[in-house]
């Protein structure tokens, strides 16, 4: 195994097509991905995205500063078999070991608090396109199977009219108090559901900022591994490809000015639903390792 270097605030990787901006402080997350042809960043950070890293057990909601992050083991937060995991998982307020890096990749590591846990996660870019491929590492430590939720958390830089890219799917709105565009709790099939007054609502067409703007729905039954943003105003995309062996559903939790003035939806492969690690175990639909078994998980962004 390379030795560990000593892990600097930000590290950005780039090429003549692409530049990605990499916070090992907060779980290797990613604040910036752009190319020149964008004319504005894929990613939504906000102002206090290059805050420190925030201590164990203070509040996701207060401190969330966008960026596209991961989450593990958990997001609801809890007592489960035995453990007390945190909110919204670990990697967040994790600063991550950097064990490698080149102007075209950087390889990450943490080794988790919360569970007996080795976390892994290498992004690079290759050096004549706009793909970005981030392969993550998931290895049980401990003698019992560890019951687990792995997350995609894509905070994507939105405005009216642009689109959100889904092939298709099953959708079921998360909680009945948050939503605002939904009327129906489950049923749908995507983009087209009934509204809260049960006229048909578009969930695809990113609206206008508002007061009430929010909505949370689990998408699953989904044909194909692929989520993204269109711009048509620019005529630009970003795609993200995945196996739904690794992520079968994907989460859009849409912020769009109603909840803490954020205005961004945020894209969410995952291997479970619900988010309550309890229920999904019940359901059979929460990701397992057995003891010592390691999982790999991969994903690639594509900007055209």
């Amino acid at each position: 195994m390379p030795p560990l270097l000593p892990t600097p605030d930000m590290i950005t990787i780039e090429n003549p097509h692409i530049r990605v901006v990499v916070d090992p402080t907060h779980g290797g997350r990613i604040d910036s991905i752009r190319t020149p042809d964008d004319a504005k960043d894929w990613i939504y950070a906000s102002s206090d995205a290059g805050a420190q890293a925030s201590p164990t057990g203070t509040d996701y909601d207060d401190l969330w500063a966008g960026g596209f992050e991961e989450l593990f083991p958990s997001d609801a937060p809890g007592m489960f078999e035995g453990r007390a995991l945190p909110d919204h998982g670990e990697l967040w307020n994790s600063q991550l070991e950097v064990r490698d890096q080149d102007d075209l990749s950087v390889d990450m590591v943490l080794h988790c608090r919360s569970v007996p846990a080795r976390f892994e996660k290498r992004i690079s870019i290759e050096p004549d396109s706009a793909r970005v491929s981030i392969a993550y590492g998931i290895s049980n430590l401990g003698d019992q199977p560890l019951h687990y939720l792995f997350k995609l958390h894509a905070a994507m830089r939105v405005a009216g009219g642009d689109e959100l890219l889904l092939p298709g799917g099953n959708v079921t709105r998360v909680s009945a108090e948050f939503s605002r565009l939904m009327g129906a709790p489950d049923g749908a099939e995507w983009p087209i559901v009934a509204g809260v007054g049960d006229e048909p609502t578009d969930l695809s067409i990113v609206p206008e900022r508002s007061a009430d703007g929010q909505e949370f729905v689990y998408v699953s039954g989904l044909p194909a591994g692929w989520c993204g943003l269109r711009r048509p105003s620019e005529g630009r995309q970003f795609v993200m490809r995945y196996s739904l062996d690794d992520f079968p559903h994907c989460w859009l939790f849409m912020a769009l000015g109603g909840w803490r003035d954020h205005y961004t939806v945020v894209l969410e492969p995952c291997t479970n639903i619900p988010k309550d690690l309890a229920a999904a175990k019940r359901a059979g639909t929460c990701a397992v390792l057995s003891p010592g078994a390691s999982r790999s998980y991969s994903v690639s962004i594509d900007i055209s």
